[in-house]
């Protein structure tokens, strides 16, 4: 399925039917981890609805992060609605980070209908 057919696929639902899972994969306590977060709670905030935000400390669980294939952090794994995608780096762009996750359709007021990316 190409970004556009899923972005409107994900756009024809409500944001309420919707469960959406997220998974940040972070290293530690620093600057970097501490950044992540905050994006990641402000993406919360964005698409609001029903949003499951997991978090892996690969220091803490290397097993978790060598099996999903995570090669760098911070990364910010969708794993609902299918297909999976990711977002390895920095966040604080959070257009660009709801872009890459094919989450933007929510970025805005629902008044306004679905915004897809100009890809």
């Amino acid at each position: 399925m190409r970004r556009s057919q899923e972005a409107r696929t994900v756009a024809g639902m409500s944001r309420e039917t919707v469960a959406i899972r997220l998974r940040l994969y972070i290293t530690g306590d620093g600057p970097l981890t501490v950044s992540a977060r905050s994006s990641v709670d402000a993406i919360r905030d964005r698409v609001g609805g029903d949003c499951e935000i997991e978090i892996v400390d690969v220091l803490e669980d290397p097993d978790t992060a060598e099996r999903e294939q995570v090669l760098a952090t911070p990364t910010l794994e969708r794993l609902d609605p299918p297909p999976r995608l990711r977002v390895v780096g920095d966040l604080t762009d959070l257009d660009r980070a709801l872009d890459g996750l094919g989450l933007r359709v929510w970025r805005d007021d629902e008044n306004h209908g679905p915004t897809e990316s100009p890809r």
